[in-house]
């Protein structure tokens, strides 16, 4: 594929650019792929050539910031309630006392 001249003509839906006999896809950013050692946006990811690895001395706890867990509820209710299965039921609106365990010691 020709590389697109900055000043190529490109048609009405932006997807396509002129090389001057015939229409050549235009490389959005999503294509391309990443340089090695390019940083993420957040500055928290290194691209090594095949995989994003986190840069080294970026704090978890800062990975953690970048999560908005509005967007997975049912995750942070169970990393809220762990292992307290009862309380995480209540919480969805569930009678835990309604469930019958038919394998108590499973």
């Amino acid at each position: 594929m020709a590389q697109q001249p900055a000043d190529a003509p490109l048609s009405e839906d932006g997807q396509w650019w002129w090389d001057g006999a015939e229409w050549q896809p235009v490389e959005s950013a999503a294509e391309s792929s990443p340089g090695e050692g390019q940083l993420s946006e957040d500055g928290q990811w290194q691209w090594d050539g095949t995989e994003w690895q986190p840069v080294a001395g970026a704090e978890s706890s800062d990975l953690e910031q970048t999560m908005d867990w509005e967007q997975f509820p049912e995750l942070g209710r169970m990393l809220h309630y762990g292992e307290d299965v009862e309380a995480y039921l209540t919480d969805l609106g569930v009678d835990p006392t309604l469930i019958d365990d038919d394998e108590p010691n499973a």
